[in-house]
């Protein structure tokens, strides 16, 4: 299966979202508590395109500020 990667558009201690290319819909997958930058490989949940994702966490993902509040 070939591998698909993205940048997360937003991530906090419950979810990863990202923009899907292939859908163009919203993808949400869960954080495992954490959002520091890396990369997290899943499964997709696109309907229109099977394929495994490499989520890119980096300083350009939204993060909710220290007041709970999005960035």
């Amino acid at each position: 299966m070939t591998e698909l990667h993205v940048v997360a558009s937003t991530i906090d201690r419950i979810h990863i979202e990202y923009h899907c290319p292939a859908c163009k819909n919203t993808h949400r997958h869960g954080s495992m508590g954490s959002t520091r930058n890396r990369v997290e490989s899943r499964g997709s949940h696109c309907t229109v395109a099977k394929h495994d994702v490499g989520i890119h966490i980096t300083d350009a993902t939204a993060r909710p500020r220290s007041d709970g509040k999005p960035s």
